[in-house]
């Protein structure tokens, strides 16, 4: 029996529209053929396995700036002790200027005497009756200097046990000045004092 080759499949219109690779070579006789090959957006390089390792190392802050960060943070720093100090021990000259911030350092525990007088051996008492609630405060009034002083009222401002302001009573002063190391005792008794007050603080008026 003879062999006979095999019939070969048709081929398809797909295959049959293809040029052999020497043709597609002739179809491009204008210039030499271009490969387009896909590649990422951005490549990361260092040879890691971990690309979000690579993209954060490439994102981050030169050391430049980083130091330029935390010197503008020590500076700040700087600037805010610095005010602090002068807020704490430029008292006198601040208040001078500012006559109203003399309250706030009273409140603050830190008085600020603008004629150098003192105030010594201040007592305060409650006396509550039918009628009223009265509060009594005495004490002295002292001039340590070598002259003789000009002596200011004084302001008693009524606090509630959270240390807040609800009440501030101007008072005269007993007397007009105080002779060099001279002082005065002064005795008032305010029936319009809050029923609340916790406490209270006296100081020279500014």
């Amino acid at each position: 029996m003879r062999e006979t080759d095999a019939p070969r499949a048709a081929a398809s219109p797909a295959e049959s529209a293809v040029p052999p690779p020497a043709e597609r070579a002739a179809e491009t006789a204008d210039g030499p053929v271009l490969e387009a090959v896909r590649r990422p957006l951005v490549a990361y390089s260092g040879g890691g396995h971990d690309p979000w390792a690579a993209k954060i190392a490439a994102t981050a802050p030169p050391a430049a700036a980083a130091r330029a960060h935390h010197a503008f943070g020590a500076a700040a720093a700087t600037l805010a002790v610095v005010f602090v100090a002068a807020f704490l021990l430029a008292r006198p000259a601040i208040v001078r200027t500012l006559p109203d911030l003399a309250g706030l350092y009273a409140a603050l525990g830190l008085p600020v005497n603008l004629d150098r007088l003192e105030l010594v051996a201040v007592t305060s008492e409650r006396r509550i009756s039918p009628k009223a609630a009265e509060v009594r405060i005495a004490g002295t009034i002292s001039n340590p200097g070598a002259e003789e002083a000009p002596v200011p009222g004084l302001v008693a401002t009524f606090r509630d046990s959270g240390l807040r302001p609800l009440a501030t009573l101007s008072l005269d002063s007993p007397v007009a000045r105080l002779p060099a190391h001279g002082s005065a005792d002064f005795l008032f008794n305010l029936a319009d004092a809050p029923r609340q007050a916790h406490d209270l603080v006296l100081r020279f008026a500014p």
